[in-house]
This record gives structure tokens, sequence and C-alpha cells, in this order.
């Protein structure tokens, strides 16, 4: 498996562009953020003053979308934006390949420790899934169709608030890239802590 986001402007697949994808190693990590001088597409990893000087500003009552997705590149040393992430009408934004059939589905599932079996970060609904603020949308099959896409909450593992990375066809019956987009927004009762959700994407091979 490959887990792999498009670091370019042009929203087309990993098959016909692969320059465009950047595989994610263990290490690399992701950054919701308003975006600053110093945090910004081909800087440096940002200290925590840089990114605290970037974050996103609470409102006063209701929610706030956080604009920009960054990946931190560990091995490269530097960010890049994941440009076509968020609240657009855009298909091919995080990937998923897989190289050969499953017997289950791919799922993808957000937790708050390695442990993957609490979701008690604020981000992500502070213990009740369905409150979740980062929300995704499966582009297996097709764009989300518009740029006011809500998509589901994320947090734990059921299938309300996880996503079937197949759209729900199942296990895969060949080797198949499989697409999805995401978004996270703040609160106006947050506190400022930082927090890193852990991404999990599971499924089960025969032997």
């Amino acid at each position: 498996m490959e887990f792999l986001v498009n670091i370019s402007n042009v929203d087309d697949s990993y098959i016909n562009h692969p320059e465009n994808f950047l595989e994610l190693e263990e290490e690399d990590f992701f950054i919701f953020s308003a975006g600053s001088t110093d945090v910004a597409d081909g800087k440096p990893i940002p200290t925590s003053e840089q990114l605290n000087q970037a974050m996103t500003i609470l409102p006063e009552g209701g929610e706030s979308i956080i604009s920009k997705i960054f990946v931190a590149d560990m091995s490269a040393g530097i960010i890049r934006e994941i440009k076509l992430a968020g609240r657009q009408n855009k298909r091919y934004v995080f990937c998923v390949s897989i190289e050969a059939s499953t017997i289950t589905e791919p799922v993808l599932e957000l937790w708050d420790t390695n442990s993957y079996n609490t979701y008690n970060f604020q981000i992500l609904g502070s213990g009740t899934p369905a409150n979740s603020n980062i929300r995704g949308i499966v582009t297996t099959n097709a764009a989300p169709g518009s740029d006011s896409w809500l998509g589901k909450a994320l947090a734990g593992g059921s299938d309300d608030n996880r996503l079937l990375l197949n759209d729900g066809d199942g296990k895969l019956l060949i080797a198949k890239d499989l697409y999805f987009n995401l978004y996270a927004k703040v609160q106006y009762n947050f506190t400022t802590d930082f927090e890193s959700p852990k991404f999990l994407v599971k499924y089960h091979i025969g032997l």
C-alpha cells in the first residue's frame, strides 16, 4: 500500500500524473493551518512558535474552517501545501494505492493515539464521533460535486464515522487507487492545545 497526496494544482489521477503525488512515510504528518510567511509551501518544517502564529483564529461564536492543509515531508525537511484539499470540488487529492485484491473494503479511520482505540481530541469531537471537526468525503468514483460539500465526521471505527474508500462497493477484486478529500474546522470554544490525530488505513488481504 502507498499513501499519497497530490501536491500540485492539477486535479488528475496518480496513474496519469505520478509526478504530482508525494508518497507519505510513517514520520510525516499533516498540518492544518491558516498559513503564514513561515508556514507555506516549500518552507522548512515550522517551529511551535511559527505554528502558533499561523493558527486559525477562533471565531467569537460558531465555527470556522481551517483554510489550508500541509504535509510535513520529514525526509526533505520542508512542508508541502495540499492545494486541492478542503471544501473544493476536487477528486484526486488524497490517494490510497492498493497493490492487490483485498478481502475487506479499505477504510480510513482517525484516532487520537497509535493504540487506535480512543478519539478524545477536541478536533475529533471530544469523545463523540458525530461531533468530529475533521470531515471527509470519498472521491474514488467521482468528485464531490460542489464546493459546499459537508462530508462525514471522522473519528473512531464506526462506518458512520470513517471513510469506506471503495465508496461502499466492498472488497477490491484487483489493484486500485482509492481517493478522498477532507477539511477541518475549529469551534469558538476550543482551547489552543496542539493535537495530532492518527490516520489509519485498514483492510485485510487473503493469505
